[in-house]
Order: structure tokens, then C-alpha cells, then sequence
């Protein structure tokens, strides 16, 4: 029986070797409609590098502040102050930056369908307008098989991004479409 976890597992792993994502497999996240909170097959959080810096130079004015206070070097305010403002900017900058991703996972023969995609934008908008802690800025549905036309032409319209597990690896349909690849089938 195929439940899809060695897939998420080689979505999970793209993730993270590609973009240096941080992931999750089968969270739940309480929508503001739905009774039941909904599964998310991968959760991927990608901080882009300049996040990194910020936390970097925190920990540094961090490093510096404990210095200057310990050899009584100068101003405890002054030195708190610059902590403080060095701190909640590196928080704020690296929250907002960051970019949080659902992503659904089909690993079957048949295509994907245009209900596929809306039921995932659907369950991304209701978490959107939840109670959640993790609320995703960005929708993607991952598969193994091909995207019918429909499918493409509503995740275009509703921003979700499909991706294609092909022999290459991962390759985006969009990007697909301007090769002139068969990615996308006629529905029916």
C-alpha cells in the first residue's frame, strides 16, 4: 500500500539539500472554519541568508554587550540598549523574511486534478485565517505524475506553485511549459 511517506520523505529531503529548508512531515494546523485541524504532508520554513546574518550579528552584540559589562567599560544602558535594538531587529527581520511553505504530496498514477488544487488552497486559506502558529506564506503541490490543464490553470489563479518529481529531480511545471515539456495532460 502506498500512503505517500517514502515520497514526502524524498520532497522533505529536496527541501532541505536544495534550499536549506527546515521541515516537518504530517503537522497539523487548525483552520479558522474546519472543526479538525489539517494534515500538511511537508512543512518547510526557508530563512534566506540575510537572516543568518542578522542572528549572527545579534549573537555578536550579544558577545560584545557581556564583554563591555564584565570589564565595566562603559554605560550598562547604553550597552542593554544596543542588545535590545540589535535583538528584536534580527527577531523581526528573520520572522518576516522567512518564507513558510505548505506543501501537499500526491505519489499516484493518475493525474492531478484541479480539485487537488483547490482543496490545498482551501485548507491554506482557512489555516491563513485560523488560529495557527505556523501560517503559511506560500502553497506548493508536489507529484510524481502529471498536472492536468485544469489543475495548472487554477494554481496559477489561486498561487500554488506545482512541482514535478521527474528522472532530473524536482523542475517546476510552469518552467516546464516554457521548455515545451509534456508535464501538463488534457483533462477528460
Amino acid at each position: 500500500m502506498n500512503d505517500g511517506t517514502e515520497f514526502e520523505r524524498r520532497v522533505e529531503r529536496w527541501l532541505q539539500r536544495s534550499r536549506g529548508a527546515v521541515t516537518q512531515r504530517r503537522s497539523r494546523h487548525p483552520g479558522h472554519i474546519a472543526k479538525w485541524p489539517y494534515e500538511c504532508d511537508v512543512q518547510a520554513t526557508i530563512s534566506p541568508a540575510r537572516s543568518m546574518t542578522a542572528f549572527v550579528a545579534s549573537a555578536f552584540m550579544f558577545v560584545m554587550s557581556i564583554v563591555c559589562l564584565a570589564a565595566d567599560a562603559v554605560d550598562v544602558g547604553a550597552v542593554m540598549m544596543l542588545f535590545a535594538v540589535g535583538i528584536g531587529g534580527a527577531s523581526l527581520l528573520a520572522s518576516r523574511s522567512s518564507r513558510r511553505i505548505w506543501i501537499e504530496c500526491k505519489d499516484r498514477d493518475s493525474s492531478v486534478t484541479r480539485l487537488d488544487v483547490l482543496k490545498l488552497a482551501d485548507a491554506v486559506d482557512d489555516v491563513r485565517n485560523g488560529r495557527a502558529l505556523w501560517v503559511p506564506t506560500e502553497a506548493w503541490l508536489v507529484s510524481s505524475s502529471r498536472f492536468d490543464r485544469d489543475a495548472v490553470a487554477f494554481a496559477r489563479e489561486r498561487d500554488v506553485r506545482c512541482w514535478l518529481e521527474t528522472p532530473q529531480g524536482f523542475v517546476e511545471v510552469e518552467k516546464m511549459a516554457s521548455w515545451g515539456a509534456n508535464s501538463v495532460r488534457e483533462a477528460g
